[in-house]
This record gives C-alpha cells, sequence and structure tokens, in this order.
C-alpha cells in the first residue's frame, strides 16, 4: 500500500453520479495536511467512511475528539456532524469513500443489515494487523480500477464497495479500537463540546456548563478557545446551526418551529445567526439544499 503513487495536488477521485441519487459513489484517495484542516464540522445527506493509510490523525464526530491510527475506518452516517484533523507537517493518506444505497437499500434486506454497522457506538473499527491489510487491499483494487477507463467502471467500483461492506461487517466483532488518554483538561473540553452536541437545544449558558463540569466559567473560556479554536459562544451557535441546516434539508416543518427545535431564544436571533454563518437566510438554504446547490462544507466565521 505505501507504494501506491499518489498526486499531492490531485490525487484520484471517482464519481458515480451525484449525491443526490438514489445510487452514488465517491471514491477519493489523496493526501491533506494540517493547514487544510476544516475550521468546523460539518455534515453529508450519505454516508461516509474514512480510512486512513499513514500513521496518525485524528477525527471529531458529534465533539468528541478520536485519534487514528494507520488501517483505522471511521464510520459517518448521514447527518453526523465530524470533521479529520490532520497532525504534523507532512500530508497525510487517506481513502474518502463516500456512497448511497437507497436505489438497492429499499429492496434487498441484507443491504439494511449490513449498513447496520453504522450505528456503532464508537463509530471507529481498528481491526487485527492481518485483517486490516485485507482490508486495504480491497481499496487498492478499487484504485487501480479508478485508474482505467472502461465502459462498467461503475458498475465494478460498486460490486467493489459492496464487498468491502460485507467484509467490514464480518469482521467487525474483531474491533480493537481504544481512545487515547489526553490531558486532564483537554478531555475535559472534549467532554463539553460532546455535551454541547447532544443538548444543544436546551438553554446553555457559559456559566451553566462551567458549574456542571466543575470548572471556573474564566478558566473554562480561556481553555475552551484554547483547545477548540472557538469562544464557547461561537462553538454553541455554529452546533445550533448545523443541525438547523439538517432539519432544513430533511424536514418539512416551519423554519420557526427549526429555530425553536434548536435552542434559539427568538426568531429573529436565529435569523441573525444563520445569515451570519451561512451567508443567506435560512429560507434560500432550504431551497438551494433541495437542488444540490448548497454548500454543506462552508461556514462563515
Amino acid at each position: 500500500m505505501e507504494n501506491i503513487p499518489i498526486n499531492s495536488k490531485e490525487g484520484l477521485h471517482l464519481y458515480v453520479n451525484r449525491d443526490t441519487d438514489p445510487l452514488f459513489l465517491f471514491f477519493d484517495y489523496d493526501v491533506r495536511s494540517k493547514s487544510e484542516n476544516m475550521e468546523f464540522q460539518h455534515f453529508h445527506t450519505y454516508y461516509e467512511m474514512m480510512i486512513l493509510v499513514d500513521e496518525s490523525a485524528g477525527h471529531i464526530i458529534e465533539g468528541q475528539y478520536y485519534n487514528l491510527l494507520r488501517g483505522d475506518i471511521v464510520l459517518l452516517k448521514p447527518g453526523i456532524l465530524h470533521k479529520t484533523v490532520y497532525i504534523g507537517k507532512e500530508p497525510t493518506k487517506r481513502f474518502i469513500i463516500s456512497f448511497s444505497l437507497k436505489a438497492i437499500e429499499s429492496v434487498l434486506r441484507s443491504v439494511r443489515q449490513t449498513l447496520s454497522i453504522f450505528n456503532l457506538d464508537v463509530p471507529i473499527i481498528r481491526l487485527p494487523v492481518d485483517d486490516s491489510e485485507g482490508m486495504l487491499s480491497i481499496l487498492f483494487e478499487m484504485y487501480e480500477h479508478c485508474k482505467r477507463s472502461t465502459s462498467y467502471q461503475d458498475l465494478e467500483e460498486i460490486a467493489l464497495l459492496m464487498r468491502f461492506l460485507c467484509r467490514l461487517t464480518e469482521l467487525a466483532p474483531r474491533n480493537q479500537y481504544t481512545n487515547q488518554t489526553f490531558d486532564h483538561i483537554s478531555h475535559k473540553i472534549f467532554s463539553i463540546s460532546s455535551f454541547i452536541h447532544k443538548n444543544y437545544m436546551e438553554d446553555l449558558t457559559l456559566d451553566s456548563i462551567a458549574e456542571r463540569f466543575f470548572i471556573s466559567s474564566c478558566y473554562l473560556s480561556r481553555k475552551f478557545k484554547e483547545v477548540l479554536g472557538f469562544t464557547l459562544v461561537q462553538y454553541i451557535q455554529m452546533t445550533r446551526i448545523r443541525n438547523a441546516q439538517k432539519m432544513l434539508i430533511e424536514s418539512n416543518e416551519s423554519i420557526q418551529l427549526i429555530a425553536e427545535r434548536c435552542g434559539f431564544s427568538s426568531f429573529s436571533q436565529f435569523n441573525r445567526v444563520f445569515d451570519k454563518y451561512c451567508s443567506m437566510p435560512a429560507s434560500v438554504f432550504r431551497k438551494k439544499s433541495r437542488k444540490g446547490e448548497a454548500d454543506l462544507l462552508r461556514l462563515d466565521l
């Protein structure tokens, strides 16, 4: 696997249909560097797997940090807030596989059973070395197919994706993943960010969170910015906005009700904050997202 040639500027990518289609696949083998770390977590409307090929990286999922080692597989359901954290100066190799199988999920019970692997409490799988290398070999096969151009290339890639998912489901009971131990304050900050993701709809304030986690509000304010790069208020607002975006895409509820469900104290506050981070009103975002035109990665900070 280490001998795969990589163009760090372009990488290798393959699309099968668009992400709004009932059968969709995006295969991406590329490198990313620390400078390309996303500012805040994002979500997709499809399934995604990230498989690390280099020695180490990190992933933040719904505010919780997970350390990654070579061969680790990150499993992300549609709508899950996440971002990869690349570490160090050298670019990091990784596979990304994004897909939707709605076209066959509705008629094949085995597909639904296979996708249930994305419901693990800890969404990371770390396999024994031999099993991990076997899974990477399937990805290498996908890589080789991507370099060709045949009339049946799309079908081959879908077949290899199903082979990978079936094998992963079979090997999941051998999961050996354990998370890294942080220093005390970093651990507490990530516990707080995870708490925010689970309770963003509630009335959250600096003082109430500080009291709940037995830490002074002044110290919390300073350390939260140091560890996560945002003030606590910014983090709460962005988490609420991301969840509002999901509701705007997935439901037909009124925008005012979505604002209430996401913890905003008033509709005017929601409109102001949404426009600040998304550079458009929520009604425009809803229309664009349903046309596949909304940028789900970007927040204006």
